[in-house]
């Protein structure tokens, strides 16, 4: 009989992650909330740049970024997260 490969509490943690981050509504707060971390919001603090793929491959490891985001990285991010959110969209209406 071949055992099952015993599934940790950190990829259960992952995976969760990854499910609450796919949600139409984790979109729309996030749309909101980057505006948090604009350079006028941040001046003399920053914020920590980390990346993971799906499946919790490290893309960027954490990285600060001094005096908060720029406005045009803020407006490509907004972009990015309006494209995805259309893709869930799209994908729960077909």
């Amino acid at each position: 009989m071949k055992d099952k490969k015993k599934v940790t509490h950190k990829e259960t943690k992952r995976k969760l992650l990854e499910a609450q981050a796919s949600t139409v509504l984790s979109h729309v707060f996030a749309t909101t909330d980057i505006e948090k971390c604009s350079e006028e919001k941040l001046t003399g603090s920053g914020v920590v740049l980390q990346l993971s793929g799906i499946g919790g491959k490290d893309i960027i490891n954490p990285i600060l970024i001094r005096d908060g985001l720029s406005n045009e990285t803020i407006e490509a991010i907004k972009k990015d997260l309006k494209r995805s959110h259309n893709l869930i969209l799209s994908i729960k209406l077909n």
